[in-house]
């Protein structure tokens, strides 16, 4: 872990303090969010936002050396978004029960999208084939086709495909919180249940994570 790992730590206790106190107007928490994440930015070393993301999922040092492993771009890619989950909560453990939380999971699929392309692509030396998702497959786009496609390689890989799939839905659900009347038309925003979704990610991400190391061993 990088020396600033402990300051970001306080920085984002601050954060959620800040965020259950509703004796704060809105307007006074976007902005006081605002100026810790630009802390957290500059505290911490975004060359090591891979390696440190990993680690505080897993909880444990990272024996594969992924930046040996990915093409450079897409390493480079993938520290991107570990770099702005680790904005949201450098502490995997502190992950919000927000509108965040829809937010960290979105940088987080991607994150580990690009280690599930290589593993594809690169490691198997397989294809995606379009043929394949045709028929009740078609409504599948292009993310939910890579976990499919990790479902047909069989165990211990596949669990990591399903798990996958069960926070791309979480993440659908947070998008997309309307509901429509059936009866007059009326459309109703309301907010995600994020405490049982904070649960269902908590199990599933690291899993996924653990998982994915064990196969490039």
């Amino acid at each position: 872990m990088v020396w600033g790992m402990k300051n970001l730590s306080d920085l984002n206790f601050l954060k959620n303090q800040i965020n259950k106190n509703d004796s704060f107007s809105l307007r006074i928490r976007e902005l006081a969010n605002s100026l810790v994440n630009e802390a957290i930015i500059k505290i911490d070393n975004p060359k090591h936002s891979f390696v440190d993301f990993i680690e505080d999922i897993i909880e444990e040092t990272l024996e594969v050396n992924f930046s040996d492993l990915l093409k450079e771009e897409d390493y480079n890619n993938a520290n991107e978004h570990a770099g702005a989950c680790l904005a949201i909560t450098s502490q995997f453990k502190l992950l919000p029960k927000t509108p965040l939380l829809g937010s960290w999971l979105s940088e987080a699929l991607k994150f580990t999208d690009y280690i599930i392309l290589d593993y594809i692509q690169s490691k198997r030396e397989d294809l995606i084939n379009p043929d394949d998702y045709t028929g009740k497959k078609a409504n599948l786009g292009e993310e939910r086709q890579r976990y499919d496609k990790l479902k047909t390689y069989g165990q211990p890989i596949s669990n990591a495909g399903a798990w996958l799939d069960k926070l791309y839905e979480i993440r659908n659900r947070i998008q997309h919180n309307t509901t429509v009347d059936k009866t007059s038309g009326v459309h109703t925003l309301k907010l995600p249940l994020y405490d049982q979704m904070n649960k269902s990610i908590k199990k599933h991400y690291p899993n996924t994570i653990k998982l994915m190391i064990h196969v490039y061993k």
